[in-house]
């Protein structure tokens, strides 16, 4: 057998859900997880640069596909096949299950990378956000939001320019 995951890795997997169905003998592991629907969703993917090649899996998964795979397999006789508005909203419901580990397993990597400063949000930041703008915070529109927002940081010239203009301030003096 194969190299194995590390454990910080196998942590982020429980904690969404996710389980270890086999490790391959070419360096692959094979990861498994109930959609919504009901479907005992596999992939399989490098140990090597895990988070890299959960990203890659998640970025080529491609929803459209896995509804036409499903939407044929019924028409070919596989039982148990739900209606297409199920798999339509499975499939999306799938895409959103491996952006959510994606981004777990990454960050988990950025926050190795010599951090200095980490910021944390929590849910009650967005409950406080959607009660200030009058919209229930149920538990769909918590994680809506939160899916939503995953990347809104991206963008960190604003930032940079605070650091600048903190950091001019500070050596100008001398």
């Amino acid at each position: 057998m194969g190299k194995e995951l590390e454990k910080k890795y196998l942590e982020v997997l429980e904690k969404q859900d996710w389980s270890v169905s086999s490790y391959t003998d070419d360096g692959r592991v094979e990861l498994e997880k109930y959609s919504p629907a009901g479907e005992d969703f596999l992939m399989c993917v490098n140990v090597e640069n895990f988070p890299e090649a959960v990203m890659g899996y998640y970025e080529s998964f491609d929803i459209d596909d896995h509804i036409e795979m499903w939407v044929e397999a019924k028409k070919n006789g596989v039982s148990g096949v739900p209606p297409t508005r199920t798999l339509v909203a499975d499939a999306e419901a799938i895409d959103d299950m491996l952006e959510h580990l994606a981004y777990a397993l990454v960050g988990i990597e950025a926050s190795e990378q010599n951090t200095w400063y980490i910021e944390k949000w929590y849910d009650e930041d967005l409950i406080n956000v959607l009660k200030e703008i009058g919209i229930t915070a149920s538990e769909k529109n918590l994680e809506r939001l939160k899916s939503e927002c995953l990347h809104i940081f991206d963008d960190k010239s604003t930032r940079n320019e605070m650091l600048a203009d903190k950091a001019r301030e500070i050596f100008e003096e001398e």
